[in-house]
C-alpha cells in the first residue's frame, strides 16, 4: 500500500466518522427526543471517539488505574472518565444543556465564537467533541484542560484525527482547582464535570470556587446543583412494570446548593468547610420512612437531572454523625479538602 493510498483512506475513514458523529449529535441535541430513549445514540458516539484515539486504551482489570489525588479531591482515571459517557442520560443532558448555552452566549457575542472552557475532560472531551460536528470554529471554540497527561494527549489525537483541532484553542495539563486563567479574554462558558451523587470525592466544589473566583461573569455548567432531603418510603419507590403507583414521600428541604449566587456568597471563606443548610426533621415513622438525600442537576435550561435518572441522581441514606429523633435539628456542611462531602450532625440543643 503506497502512503498516497494510506491518506486516502484515512481521509475517507476520517469524512465517514465526522458525519456519522454529527448525525448522532444532531439526533441527541432534538429536544423532541426523550433523553432517555437515546442510549444507542450516546454509545454510538463513544465507539467513534474511542476508535478516533491513537494513544488511549481503557483498563480492564484495575479501572481505577491511573486517578489522581489532589489537594480538593479525586481525579478520576481516564479509564473512569470514558465509562462516564456510558451514563447516556447524563451525557446527552450535559451536552444539550452546553450546546443551548454556546447558543444563547452566540447572540450576544458580536460575531465572534463563544469560548468555552471545559476542565475535567477527560480522554475523548466528550462534552465537546460531538458538538464540533454540528458547530462550525467560528461559533465556539474550546480550550481543554485535564489534569491527567494521558487524557489530554488522548483528548488531542482525537481531534487531530476527526479534523476539530481548529474548534481547540488549548490543550492543557493542569489541575484545574490552581489553574491561573491569567490576562486572557475570559472564556464566556466554563464546563465542569468532576461529578458523583451528593458531590462527594470530585473537586467540583472546589474547582468552581477557584475558577469563577477568577472571572464571575462566565456562565457555570451545570447551573445549579442542589442536594435535599426527603423521607422515603422505600418499599413504594417502585413497582412493576405498567402498574401505577405513587411514591410515599415527605420533603423536608434543600440542604446544600452549588450555583454562582452561592459561589459568590464562599468568597470570604478560608475554612475548611462551607456551612450549609440547618434542617429540623419532621416527627416521622421511622418503621416506614428512611431519611434519603437527593442530587438534583440543573444543567441549563430545561436539561437537567433528578431522581435516578443517573447515576448522579440516586439517592443516598442520609447519615448522621450522632444517632437523632423526629424534631431535631440537623446541621449540614460541606467538607473541603482531598475528600470533600457533605457532612451531617445533630446540632446540640
Amino acid at each position: 500500500m503506497t502512503a498516497t493510498t494510506e491518506r486516502t483512506e484515512s481521509s475517507e475513514l476520517r469524512r465517514v466518522r465526522v458525519h456519522e458523529l454529527r448525525r448522532l449529535t444532531t439526533i441527541i441535541l432534538d429536544n423532541e427526543r426523550p433523553f432517555h430513549s437515546l442510549r444507542e445514540e450516546v454509545l454510538g458516539i463513544k465507539r467513534i471517539l474511542a476508535d478516533s484515539s491513537s494513544v488511549f486504551d481503557p483498563v480492564v482489570e484495575n479501572i481505577a488505574d491511573g486517578e489522581i489525588k489532589t489537594p480538593n479531591g479525586v481525579a478520576i482515571s481516564p479509564t473512569m472518565a470514558a465509562m462516564c459517557v456510558d451514563d447516556f442520560a447524563r451525557t446527552v443532558q450535559f451536552l444539550r444543556g452546553v450546546h443551548e448555552t454556546i447558543l444563547r452566549c452566540s447572540e450576544k457575542s458580536s460575531g465572534r465564537p463563544v469560548s468555552v472552557l471545559y476542565v475535567g475532560c477527560g480522554p475523548y472531551a466528550a462534552l465537546a467533541t460531538p458538538l464540533m460536528s454540528v458547530l462550525t470554529p467560528d461559533q465556539a471554540v474550546f480550550s481543554l484542560v485535564d489534569v491527567n497527561p494521558k487524557s489530554i494527549a488522548s483528548a488531542k489525537s482525537v481531534m487531530e484525527f476527526l479534523g476539530f483541532c481548529d474548534h481547540v484553542d488549548e490543550f492543557r495539563v493542569a489541575d484545574a482547582a490552581s489553574l491561573d486563567l491569567g490576562p486572557i479574554a475570559p472564556p464566556d462558558i466554563l464546563v465542569i464535570e468532576m461529578l458523583r451523587a451528593l458531590l462527594k470525592a470530585e473537586p467540583q466544589v472546589a474547582v468552581s470556587r477557584h475558577l469563577i473566583g477568577q472571572i464571575p461573569e462566565m456562565i457555570l455548567v451545570p447551573g445549579r446543583i442542589e442536594i435535599r432531603l426527603e423521607l422515603v418510603n422505600i418499599g413504594s419507590e417502585f413497582s412493576p412494570v405498567g402498574v401505577e403507583h405513587k411514591r410515599d414521600r415527605i420533603a423536608v428541604g434543600n440542604v446544600f446548593t452549588l450555583d454562582q449566587p452561592a459561589l459568590a456568597s464562599w468568597k470570604g471563606n478560608s475554612k475548611d468547610s462551607i456551612a450549609a443548610a440547618a434542617i429540623r426533621v419532621p416527627a416521622f415513622d421511622k418503621t416506614r420512612y428512611t431519611p434519603m438525600l437527593f442530587t438534583d442537576i440543573l444543567v441549563s435550561g430545561d436539561h437537567s437531572l433528578t431522581d435516578y435518572n443517573s447515576g448522579l441522581s440516586i439517592p443516598r441514606p442520609l447519615s448522621v454523625l450522632g444517632e437523632f429523633e423526629s424534631g431535631d435539628l440537623i446541621q449540614f456542611e460541606y467538607v473541603l479538602g482531598e475528600m470533600p462531602h457533605l457532612r451531617a450532625k445533630k446540632a446540640i440543643r
